[in-house]
């Protein structure tokens, strides 16, 4: 299928195409630029956002923790944000963030881990896990159920949220990733399909992968049950898809959608596509059917 009308406007405009930066433009104003895209969502009502601040020996990483309802000991979702590893705030994933804590009826953390460059890898990867322990290890006291934890993210957050799970030690209850990131080669048939004109080109992921310093990964044979939302029109579609067949060849019980039409980032337009609360709705629904198998 072709792309989805809606996105007309919005893709005819090239700004809005994701291509590596100039390097006389200074990153601050980039960073700026690409997060006030994403805060242009509506958002949606909760019953309680808190900052929290998560102290660590050597370091604190800000979080913001959304609670859907007044509804006491509720399981959480461990939210990375997407952005290449180089931006994307607490702020740039308010919306979708909301939506997908009303809709998983859990509790959600959203982490606002470093960014590359000046922090490559692993130092997402180590603010994630060392959050999740922390959330483990502190979470009743912010009345959360912490025997209950689904990491979810977006894109290179997808990324984080799947390293993580191969990395932790400790139990996890589900898995959700938006359009994954996997392969710093970028060399799968949808990476040429629509390296252009599809909002995010393949010439800007070579370079979030530069930029983050990381390789493929290869094992995923210790995964929870996972779920998978992927766009038509994206240059990590077939990368999706293929995470899934390996989750899939290692009997992880997976779940991969594929909304028609779709170009990268569509779960963060709402405003723009009516797919992405749909998106958000049937990963909520995963997330909450797992949440609940849990208890039994």
């Amino acid at each position: 299928m072709p792309v989805d009308p809606c996105f007309a406007e919005l893709l005819g405009d090239p700004r809005n195409h994701v291509r590596p930066p100039p390097p006389e433009v200074p990153l601050s104003k980039v960073r700026a630029a690409a997060d006030g895209r994403l805060t242009l969502a509506p958002n949606r009502a909760v019953h309680a956002v808190r900052a929290i601040d998560v102290e660590l020996p050597d370091r604190t990483v800000p979080c913001r923790l959304y609670h859907p309802t007044d509804t006491p000991d509720l399981p959480l979702i461990l939210f990375f944000h997407g952005g290449g590893w180089v931006w994307g705030n607490l702020d740039s994933h308010e919306s979708v963030c909301r939506s997908l804590a009303l809709e998983a009826e859990c509790a959600l953390l959203a982490v606002d881990y470093r960014l590359a460059p000046e922090h490559p890898y692993p130092a997402a990867l180590n603010d994630a896990v060392d959050v999740l322990e922390w959330v483990r290890a502190n979470g009743s006291t912010l009345g959360l159920d912490p025997a209950r934890i689904a990491l979810c993210g977006d894109s290179s957050g997808a990324n984080i949220a799947l390293e993580t799970a191969l990395r932790t030690s400790g139990p996890l209850t589900h898995l959700g990733l938006f359009y994954p990131p996997t392969d710093p080669a970028c060399g799968s048939a949808s990476q040429h399909l629509y390296a252009n004109d599809h909002l995010l080109t393949r010439e800007a992921m070579q370079w979030f992968w530069q930029m983050y310093g990381r390789q493929a990964i290869t094992d995923v044979s210790a995964l929870p049950s996972t779920s998978i939302g992927l766009a038509e029109c994206d240059i990590l579609h077939d990368e999706g898809v293929a995470l899934a067949d390996r989750m899939a060849a290692n009997d992880i019980a997976v779940t991969c959608r594929t909304y028609p039409g779709m170009i990268h980032a569509f779960i963060s337009l709402p405003h723009v596509t009516p797919t992405a609360l749909v998106a958000l709705a049937n990963m909520g629904s995963d997330v909450k059917a797992a949440m609940k198998r849990a208890t039994t």
